[in-house]
């Protein structure tokens, strides 16, 4: 086998065979095997080692293999596909068996358009904690003429806050589902939040 070859191979083994196979490899990848027990490996004359499918060995840079032994230990007929290389070796082959339940998480939403509303130098909650929310946002009305302070734990003002926002900010969050305190830098500042639920 040359430095950049590859060989293929498709096996069957009867049960208890000990198959020898010359080769000069350094990457031997298990692709498929027809049982569920599986295969043994033994590489240039050592022990034999169980391998299963989609199982790889790769020997150390500059070692090569000259001769392996697969071996069935089952009571019954093995057919295995692999391939010996000098090169690495990626089965990028997928299979799925069984049913997969997929969930289309933007139909399933639902929520609330809610009204804009105002804040001042007073802390407002601007959303309730809610276990189902999947997401939420807050929208600062561009015509305001300070900031908005927002935070996640009550105590909120103009020097203990999670994030600011100025005039026509929004903020977008999909993971925090507690409650969402608001306080504004001046009297009148108006947002509008919004969530979305399972």
């Amino acid at each position: 086998m040359g430095k950049s070859s590859y060989r293929y191979f498709s096996v069957t083994l009867a049960a208890g065979q000990v198959l020898p196979i010359n080769v000069y490899a350094r990457y031997i990848t298990i692709l498929s095997n027809s049982i569920a027990t599986n295969p043994e490996i033994s590489i240039g004359g050592d022990q034999f080692e169980t391998i299963k499918a989609g199982l790889s060995i790769e020997l150390p840079e500059g070692d090569m293999v000259q001769e392996i032994q697969l071996r069935n230990p089952s009571a019954g007929l093995m057919t295995l596909t692999f391939a010996l290389s000098a090169g690495k070796i990626v089965d990028s082959s997928l299979s799925i068996s069984g049913s997969i339940n997929i969930i289309d998480m933007t139909a399933a939403a639902t929520g609330s358009l809610n009204v804009e509303a105002a804040v001042g130098a007073a802390q407002a909650v601007a959303l309730a904690a809610n276990p189902s929310r999947k997401s939420f946002s807050i929208q600062a009305n561009p015509a305001n003429t300070g900031n908005i302070y927002v935070s996640y734990f009550t105590g909120v003002d103009a020097t203990h806050y999670k994030y600011i926002l100025q005039p026509g900010q929004v903020l977008n969050d999909d993971q925090w589902k507690g409650a969402v305190y608001v306080f504004g830098s001046a009297a009148g500042q108006n947002y509008c939040p919004q969530e979305e639920t399972l």
